[in-house]
């Protein structure tokens, strides 16, 4: 079967139609146009303010660096001062007197011993290293000076490091060294002189 399509619509009307139809096409590609050129324009200056954004921070941060290195600078001299000043006042408040813990260890010291060397020393630990040199007329009379120093508050750790006979003119002695130590973590108070008024 044949099929016959007659166009009925005059020339001029046709040709108006598909000029029209041309021009609609026209229009909505320029208007795609128009809004691809605008999202890329937005986009652009989104981005153009968001580095001049990370620049001006990357500015201010450069300009601040000399003032953040001053400050570190100078907090850490004030934490060596501070270093400085407790280490200072370590040494000078000791738990005892210097003299009070020399009079202990000279009244502990045997009738026949004899002392060369006295030395504290104090220590970053905060503790105060006690030498002691002398001579004793025997073992027995420097063992029973170190048990006698041991059992005595408030040294602690009392070891005899040094132990060797010497011979002098008419007798022979014991040279020792003992090693203790005394806590500054330990507080000693002075009991009051007899006849004080409270």
């Amino acid at each position: 079967m044949n099929e016959f399509v007659v166009d009925f619509l005059p020339t001029d009307l046709r040709r108006r139609g598909a000029a029209l139809g041309a021009r609609r096409r026209s229009l909505l590609l320029v208007s795609l146009l128009g809004l691809c050129v605008v999202g890329v324009c937005a986009h652009s200056w989104n981005s153009i303010r968001a580095a001049e954004r990370r620049r001006g921070v990357s500015l201010a941060l450069a300009a601040n660096s000399g003032k953040v290195d001053d400050l570190i600078e100078r907090l850490a001299a004030e934490q060596r001062d501070l270093s400085t000043r407790i280490a200072l006042s370590d040494r000078l408040a000791l738990p005892a007197q210097a003299s009070d813990l020399a009079a202990t260890v000279t009244h502990l010291l045997p009738a026949q011993a004899s002392l060369s060397l006295l030395r504290m020393e104090v220590r970053p630990e905060r503790w105060i290293a006690v030498t002691i040199r002398g001579s004793a007329r025997s073992n027995t009379e420097l063992y029973d000076f170190e048990r006698r120093l041991a059992a005595t508050a408030p040294f602690e750790s009392v070891t005899v490091s040094e132990n060797q006979p010497v011979d002098l003119p008419g007798m022979r002695v014991q040279q020792f060294m003992l090693t203790c130590r005394v806590p500054m973590d330990l507080r000693i108070e002075r009991a009051p002189a007899e006849g004080s008024s409270r």
